[in-house]
């Protein structure tokens, strides 16, 4: 399954403070954030 976005994110725990939650951090293609496609992965029968 392909899915179209212009940003994704994702855990960064890197960049959690003590005792807090843990942070996302966004990812795109590029600066202006143009259309682009991720391509999820099934792992036991759920999307990743």
């Amino acid at each position: 399954m392909s899915r179209p976005g212009h940003q994704l994110r994702g855990p960064d725990p890197a960049s959690q403070e003590e005792g807090g939650k843990v942070p996302n951090a966004w990812f795109a293609r590029d600066e202006e954030r143009s259309l682009m496609f991720f391509a999820g992965m099934v792992e036991q029968g759920s999307l990743l």
